[in-house]
This record gives structure tokens, sequence and C-alpha cells, in this order.
């Protein structure tokens, strides 16, 4: 019986949707939705399970938090029907309508309806109906998308200032949003980073530690507590890290340049970035009130180039960073330096507050050089007598080979999966009836073929990478076969990762290194 049916309605607003509509057209407020699509399945009679709704998410994401727990409750079946006011309020992107529209939900038993588009996955030979919305509303993102990436590019060569967030140190100009003031209180706290860094000659560890001892709070927390917007809304530090106050001194932002363009998203599903090249960085200078004077930005630049060369020198600085953990909780081992006594690494929160780690074991820069060099010796010995190997091409090469190797790869992966959902589809176009038993024999036959294909050299890439892995190995063995000191370009050759920490016994703590090799 119709009325039986249990309804979940679903409803979307994106910030784009809020802008354009709020002083036109009400209509595609959460709550006209609502009442919309509520008058709809009243007039069917149809019995309301739930309502979900997403505020200012765009059809694009696919971690909107109503949507998912909407996709999970369909999978178990705790409701009949979907509906929407339009297939774009469940989804713009033409994956995720193939994904379920087109299969999960008749594989779940769910019918969804958007009730303006006249869509019904109920309805037979709806399908390409449902595809071509779904095309047309993933082209109007990216469409959208391309046209608001032209519109910041004339602001950013125009100098106005477009992030969301004001950098430290600034807040955004009321008259103006687009330009920035100096915030008095945050100005200070920068002003004297940099004295500390180039008057006092102090480390930007030492000077996270002095702000910290003296309750000046992180930028993020900062903001907060100010009530200025910030991006970091959940994960926000407690504390000042070094890195935190080298960003400080490395932005040229407070001498009064404009600098943007510094990141991008690779597409409009990433919600990743990427960072940009320098070169191609939008900088525009002079548009706001300078906070730190261009010669002491300069000499501080000159320090941390001049430091650079001296820790490449010295070679202890950045030799083991990014391969070292803690073996316990699986954390960063920090790299730490006191007054007269030699470097060592701990786990960053073994001394924590907060988020102790019980890992307590300290590790000096001498003793895990000693150790890791031993180690790739010993392997080294272990893999061959160096007599009888014979390079028969540079190492690059091979590396150049793998990378060549992976792209095929990737590609023909990519490919073999089309294919498979092509198998998917025409299988579900048979059922529909949308094509003849003769026709489906047909396409399948056919791809069928190419999947095998497909298969076949995917098979073949692999055995050549492994065998110029394999010869790559032979060439790295005896590249090193006479070494003596340890550099970055070996490490990274040689280890993966080292894990350092302690397995709690009877007789107290087994201090161990678990090193992973990259072969």
């Amino acid at each position: 019986m119709e009325n039986e049916y249990r309804v979940a309605l679903y409803c979307r607003l994106s910030q784009e949707d809020r802008k354009k509509y709020n002083d036109i057209d009400e209509s595609e407020s959460i709550q006209n939705q609502k009442l919309m699509l509520l008058k709809y399945i009243k007039q069917k009679n149809w019995k309301l399970y739930d309502i979900y709704w997403d505020d200012d998410y765009s059809g694009m994401d696919s971690k909107r938090p109503a949507w998912n727990q909407l996709l999970k409750d369909a999978e178990n079946k705790k409701f009949d029907i979907i509906v929407c006011k339009t297939q774009s309020r469940f989804t713009r992107d033409m994956e995720m309508v193939e994904k379920y529209l087109n299969y999960k939900f008749l594989l779940w038993g769910i019918r969804f309806i958007a009730v303006l588009d006249n869509i019904d996955t109920d309805i037979k030979g709806g399908k390409k109906s449902r595809q071509i919305n779904g095309l047309v509303n993933q082209w109007y993102v990216e469409d959208t998308s391309e046209s608001v990436k032209s519109s910041l590019k004339i602001m950013r060569e125009e100098g106005k200032y477009i992030s969301a967030t004001p950098l430290y140190g600034y807040v955004r100009d009321k008259k103006d949003k687009s330009k920035l003031v100096i915030d008095p209180e945050a100005s200070l706290v920068v002003k004297r980073i940099f004295y500390l860094y180039d008057g006092k000659d102090l480390g930007a560890e030492k000077i996270a530690d002095i702000l910290n001892k003296d309750g000046i709070l992180p930028p993020a927390k900062y903001k907060k507590e100010k009530q200025i917007p910030t991006y970091n809304h959940h994960n926000m530090c407690d504390f000042w890290s070094g890195s935190a106050v080298r960003r400080i001194l490395k932005n040229r932002m407070y001498v009064g340049d404009m600098v943007q363009g510094t990141t991008t998203k690779p597409d409009i599903k990433s919600k990743k970035t990427v960072k940009v090249p320098k070169e191609k960085w939008v900088i525009v200078s002079n548009t706001h009130e300078a906070i730190i004077s261009r010669e002491v930005f300069m000499r501080v630049q000159d320090k941390f180039a001049t430091k650079k060369v001296h820790n490449t020198n010295t070679n202890m600085r950045h030799l083991f960073s990014g391969k070292l953990f803690c073996l316990n909780c699986g954390s960063i081992m920090q790299r730490r330096k006191c007054h007269g006594v030699t470097p060592y690494y701990r786990c960053k929160y073994s001394f924590e507050p907060g988020k102790q780690c019980f890992n307590i074991y300290r590790i000096s820069y001498e003793s895990l050089y000693k150790i890791i060099l031993f180690k790739i010796k010993e392997k080294i010995d272990l893999y061959c007598d160096f007599s009888k190997v014979e390079v028969e091409i540079e190492k690059s090469s091979y590396q150049k080979r793998e990378v060549i190797l992976g792209k095929q790869k990737e590609k023909l992966q990519t490919d073999l999966e089309k294919k498979r959902r092509y198998l998917t589809r025409i299988y579900e176009d048979r059922i529909e009836r949308i094509i003849s038993e003769e026709e489906y024999r047909l396409f399948k036959s056919t791809y069928d073929k190419e999947v095998l294909e497909c298969q076949r050299k995917i098979d073949e890439i692999d055995f050549m990478v492994k065998e110029a892995k394999e010869k790559n190995l032979k060439e790295l063995m005896n590249q090193y076969k006479d070494i003596k000191v340890l550099d970055k370009k070996l490490i990274n050759a040689f280890v993966d990762k080292i894990k350092i920490g302690a397995i709690p016994e009877h007789e107290g703590d087994k201090q161990i290194i678990e090193i992973y090799w990259n072969f």
C-alpha cells in the first residue's frame, strides 16, 4: 500500500545558494524546501520517517554529515523512499549519481524522487534522464568554479585580500573587507617574535617556549577568543610551536606586501590543497600598513638562508627528519637540544600535558647515527658479493623507467575500472529492457575482451617494474659499497621509517629500534 511507505526528506543549501537567493528568492531556503516536500508526501498519503538537511554544504561535498547519515539509514532499510526538491539538492557529482541513484539505491530497494525534475527511479527508462541531469549539474559547478577562480584572480592581481580569515597581526578594514589594517594587540606579538629572532638571536623553538611561558595565545586560539574567522575550528593548537614562529618570520605580508595564490586545489572535488611554485605566486607591493620594516625582514631571511646552508653542511638538523616515529604511540620523534648537551630525539607527546606517551626512551643523535650507519652497511654486505655486480644502466634510467611504467599502469587501471562499470551498466540496461538480449551479449563480449586485454597489460607492467627494481637495487648497493658517512640521499634510498621506543617487560623496559627498509 502506498500510504505505508516510509519517506525520508533531504534538503541542502550551500553558501553560494544563500548569497544568490537571500535577496531574490527564499524558495531555496532549507525551511521552504522542507515545507514543499512535506506538502508533497502529504498529498501522496506517505508516512514521514525523518528529515535530513545540510546547511552551507556544496552538492559536490561527499562529507556532508546529514547526507552520509541518510545513505547509512538507506542501506539499513530504515525507510523506503528518498524525496528531494531537485536531483541537484541530493548531489551535483555525476559519480555519486551513478553510484547511488543508478546502482546502490536499486540494490537496497530504495526509491528516489526529485520532485521538480520529475525524477523517479521507479519509472522504467529514467536512467538516461538522471544521467543527463547529473552531467548538467556537474557542469554547472565546474562553470561556476571557473567563474569564481577568474574573479578571485582579478582581485588578487588588484591587491585585494580574498582569504576567509585575516593574517595574524591584522584584521579586516570595516569599510573595505578586501583591505587589511593592523591589529594593535596581535601586531605587538609579531614585532616581538622578529625582535627575539633578529635582535636576541634566539631560535624559533626558544621563542615559542617564551611565548607559551608568557601565556600568549597562539594565532588560532587568539582569533577564536576575539571572534575573528579562522579555518582551524576543531584541531586548534593550544601552544606556540617552532613551526608557527617560522611561518610568521618568513611571511612577506608583514612588510606590507600582499602575497596570495600560494596554494591551489587540483580540482573541484578535492579538499586538499597543493603548493604553488613561488614564481607563480601573486604578489602586489605596498597594499597595507607594514608591521615589520623591510630591512629587518630581509635580515631575518638572510639568517634563515645562512642557517639552512650551515645545517646542510653539518648534516645534523635534517638528516633524520620525516623518518623517526614513536614505537608506542606512532607520533613523530622530536629533535631536542639543550645548552651543552648533545642533540637527542624523544617522542613528541612523552612530556606534553594531556597527551602523555609512556615512551620515555631518548636516543642521542650520535648513537642513532652510528646504529643506522652500521645497519645500512650490514644490509649491503648481506645483499651480494660486489665483485660480481655488473652495472648495466644508470640508476636514474631505472628510476625514470619505473615512473613511466607506473603512469602507464595507473592509466590502464582507470580504463579497467571504467570498462567494469560499463559492464555493470549494460547489465542494468538489459534488466530495465533499455537494450535487447542480443545487444547485451554483443556489448558484453566486446567489453570482456577489453577487460582481459587491460589486465594482461597491467600484469606485464608489474613484471617490468619488478625487473627494473631488481636492477636498480643492484646498482644502489654497488654505489654505496664503500659507505663511510650518512647523508640524506643515502637514508632516503634505504630507509622508509625508523621506530624508536621501549617494550615493557618483567625485568624492565627493553629499548628497541625498528628499521623499515624501502626494499
